[in-house]
């Protein structure tokens, strides 16, 4: 999509104030650098944590230390009802477990809000000019999942292929997404 600004073309990248590649590789290299000292933690199975004692052999041990001074319902509070630290809870712990501190002050900081690479949602939606009631394509997958669901997957697919289309996008990496039915979506 191209727009007329001042008589001069911008494309829809341009537009959106997009970060650049750069910024967006440099924020992923500074996430995998981060978290490289937690691999052996995020690739435990829960059932090696219980079986293989993995808790105790690949948690640093003073991180360890510091969970276990504090109960579990601390740590809900301190990390919140979406899983994100609360400043002030996350502050009340600073002395007393240090290490616990660091860590989640490094995932607060990792987050992809806090990292200079997202648009908001509205900035993208105005530039695509699409309404958020947006009719859907059909989904023939109403044996796989609900039709709430179906909806979902619909109008985030049709986003998704849209900034695809729009940006020139020749490859979309699909992570986390469950069950990879936007992915098969994309790929028609």
């Amino acid at each position: 999509m191209l727009e007329i600004v001042n008589g001069h073309s911008r494309s829809f990248r341009d537009s959106l104030a997009m970060p650049s590649e750069n910024t967006v590789y440099n924020a992923l290299q500074h996430v995998a650098s981060s978290l490289h000292p937690y691999l052996a933690l995020a690739n435990c199975h829960t059932v090696d944590v219980l079986v293989y004692d993995m808790w105790s052999k690949v948690l640093p041990q003073s991180l360890g230390q510091d969970l276990d001074k504090i109960s579990v319902d601390t740590l809900c509070q301190i990390l919140g009802p979406s899983g994100r630290s609360s400043e002030p809870m996350l502050e009340s712990i600073k002395k007393e477990c240090p290490s616990l501190h660091e860590f989640l002050s490094l995932l607060h900081s990792l987050h992809l809000n806090n990292l200079g690479v997202l648009s908001s949602k509205e900035e993208v939606y105005s530039h695509l000019k699409l309404c958020r009631r947006t009719e859907a394509p059909a989904l023939q997958l109403g044996r796989l999942m609900k039709e709430k669901k179906m909806h979902e997957v619909g109008v985030m697919t049709q986003l998704i292929a849209t900034l695809c289309r729009e940006l020139c996008a020749s490859w979309v990496c699909d992570m986390g997404a469950g069950k990879g039915y936007m992915s098969a979506l994309l790929a028609r």
